[in-house]
């Protein structure tokens, strides 16, 4: 009796299976360094952070030697050829706050090092696929950085603080140009960490302000929280599992208990942005300007209602205005970054002026004080060229970077050594990468047809 298409086809796909690979077919042995599962990524992780910790034990000691620097780089250069980007990425941001901020070469710690081998291993991939592509966000963003040093070095500020945002802003424009590590993993890792932070913190610091674990620090702390929100929010149909809602609900709750009123109002634009059908760069403007003007007015309201600190808002004040003068006394080139204003404030619980090399609470006053018109060009431009393409590209980019722009305007929120400069810059990268799966397209109002995310208006050149 003759067999029918069907069981054939079964027939034959049991029978390789049984026998092995065709001829001439090698099967690709599997590697534990590849991702398997979450166990197996976790384990990663946990073995760079332990290796971090062991380095920082060797730095510490004082019976350490120049030889001993030397080995340690060669190590972590070693691990750094040999792990998975995504776990040396993680390593990374893992380390900013977890360890101690023990430098291993000069001023080079060890989430810099990590940092540098991440970006040296996509550097080397772009360099052997012959293709070196650069959008344009992150020419912007080059400008901005060679315009940096420049105004720093006139200025004959250090040049400490703008290395590592240097290798920050290099991160960034490697992540946009290679799809390695996938965006998934790092939201992941976001994920993690926040939920690890405010399951470990809040229970120890309430009824207190919650600082996190490890951070230490509520303002970095509420973009890590932010920045695992924004992927959540985005993602509504595609990334749903058991327990979602009770993850961003949980989410939020941790942005509130760090009782940061600049995160307050990130977390009310994340959520509103995250509700757009449609996204557009001249709504994201009127929500910021809004969320600003809503700001100046319950400030004060919301400080006496929830007894927080009563001078942050003359304090805030005054290093804006501060920033403004000394933008306006040099408005080419700056006073360089970082540089000293002269600001005067009095600490929490005291009520003695201090002297405070304190930036300007605005990154854009910021911006605009330490590299004069042309820097703040460039960062505007930055911004501008990087939200429009996150608008076709990633959803979940632009829903962070909507909510770290809308905290920037009562805080500046890039400086070296930090967190939330690190993630946004990862961000930064990310949102510039075309979708995993194929064209993206965004949600349209009900009744109407989905719109390709992928314009030919927004693509690089």
């Amino acid at each position: 009796m003759s067999r029918s298409a069907p069981e054939l086809q079964r027939t034959r796909s049991r029978t390789r299976s049984l026998s092995g690979p065709p001829p001439g077919v090698v099967r690709r042995a599997r590697s534990w360094l590849r991702f398997s599962g979450p166990a197996v990524a976790v384990a990663r992780v946990v073995g760079v952070i332990a290796v971090c910790g062991a380095l920082e034990l060797a730095l510490s000691s004082p019976q350490q030697t120049p030889l001993a620097r030397v080995v340690i780089v060669a190590v972590v250069g070693l691990l750094g050829l040999w792990m998975p980007l995504g776990v040396i990425l993680a390593g990374a941001i893992l380390s900013v706050r977890t360890l101690a901020p023990i430098d291993i070469v000069g001023d080079i710690s060890g989430s810099d090092l990590l940092i540098m081998l991440v970006i040296a291993r996509l550097v080397a991939r772009m360099i052997s696929s012959d293709s070196l592509p650069i959008s344009v966000p992150s020419q912007w963003l080059l400008l901005f950085t060679l315009w940096l040093w420049f105004t720093t070095v006139i200025a004959e500020e250090s040049v400490t603080p703008i290395l590592r945002l240097t290798v920050y802003a290099f991160l960034s424009i490697v992540l946009a140009a290679q799809s390695s590590p996938r965006t998934k993993n790092v939201y992941l890792i976001f994920g993690g960490y926040a939920v690890f932070e405010l399951i470990v913190s809040i229970p120890a610091e309430l009824p207190g302000r919650v600082l996190g674990s490890t951070i230490g620090d509520p303002h970095q702390l509420s973009i890590l929280c932010l920045a695992a929100l924004a992927p959540l929010l985005a993602a509504a149909r595609t990334f749903t599992f058991p327990g979602r809602r009770l993850l961003i609900a949980f989410l939020v709750v941790g942005v509130l208990l760090t009782r940061t009123r600049g995160a307050w109002g990130a977390l009310l634009v994340l959520l509103v942005v995250s509700q757009m059908s449609r996204l557009s760069g001249k709504r994201l403007v009127a929500i910021l300007v809004s969320f600003a003007t809503a700001g100046l007015i319950l400030y004060g309201p919301v400080t006496q209602a929830f007894g927080l600190y009563a001078q942050s808002k003359s304090i805030r004040e005054e290093t804006v205005l501060r920033g403004m003068r000394a933008g306006i006394d040099s408005p080419f080139v700056g006073v360089g970054w970082d540089a000293e204003l002269g600001l005067l404030y009095a600490p929490p619980n005291s009520q003695v002026l201090t002297a405070a090399r304190t930036q300007p609470f605005n990154v854009f006053v910021s911006v605009f004080a330490f590299t004069g018109i042309p820097g703040l060009i460039l960062w505007v431009g930055f911004l501008a060229h990087l939200l429009r393409l996150a608008i076709a590209r990633c959803r979940a980019g632009f829903l962070f970077l909507s909510a770290f722009l809308a905290f920037s305007l009562s805080e500046m929120t890039i400086y070296a050594g930090a967190l939330g400069t690190i993630i946004f810059f990862v961000y930064a990268g990310i949102a510039q990468r075309r979708p995993e799966g194929g064209p993206a397209s965004l949600p349209s109002p009900s009744g109407q047809a989905s719109v390709p995310a992928v314009a030919s208006a927004l693509e690089p050149s």
